[in-house]
């Protein structure tokens, strides 16, 4: 399965990234330059393939805030 990555921005400029053909906690492993990049994260949510051994997890940072 190939890793997938969804991202959307809002009108009130929050992003949010789907990481999508992954499972377990590595999905933050692919995501965590384009958190530094946007900025703190807001809230993350896990999907149900994040609790199977080896999960895509959606996370929203406000664009431009920095940690």
């Amino acid at each position: 399965m190939k890793t997938e990555l969804t991202i959307t921005i809002s009108a009130d400029a929050v992003v949010g990234v789907e990481v999508d053909g992954v499972t377990g906690p590595c999905c933050a492993d692919i995501s965590r330059e384009l958190e530094e990049a946007m900025g703190s994260v807001i809230k993350r949510e896990k999907k149900a393939a994040f609790y199977l051994k080896g999960e895509p997890e959606q996370l929203l940072a406000r664009s431009g805030e920095k940690p």
